[in-house]
């Protein structure tokens, strides 16, 4: 769990996880990490993870943002270690194991990696 330090140097809390499971099929965790965003900009803000075993596998972040204006943009930040590829909506890339020298990794060949965002509008009010 990473902290904001506030100006008294104690860390501030920003967030916790609310639900986890873990079994041979799939492991599931939700995070609640509203105290992580400005709570002039969010009511709350939750992640979820999803990983399921099988072939292929799949990863799947979702993030659920209750804005405070209707008008706030939500962004969504995932950082690669290669530069992904657009094909339509699709984004795609390979992982680099020793691209920046670090031997020390989970992965030991090329794993393609894909992402497709799953947006739904806010509706105007």
């Amino acid at each position: 769990m990473r902290h904001v330090y506030e100006s008294s140097g104690l860390p501030r809390e920003r967030g916790h996880i609310v639900a986890f499971e873990h079994n041979a099929d799939y492991t599931y965790a939700a995070a609640d990490i509203t105290k992580g965003y400005s709570d002039q900009k969010v009511r709350e803000v939750t992640r979820q993870f999803l990983y399921l075993r099988g072939h292929p596998e799949f990863f799947v972040v979702f993030d659920r943002v209750e804005a405070t204006q209707p008008e706030y943009r939500r962004h969504f930040f995932l950082h690669v270690p290669a530069e992904p590829e657009r094909d339509g909506r699709l984004l795609s890339w390979l992982s680099a194991p020793e691209a920046d020298g670090d031997k020390q990794v989970l992965s030991t060949d090329d794993h393609a990696c894909f992402c497709k965002p799953f947006c739904r509008k806010t509706p105007k009010l």
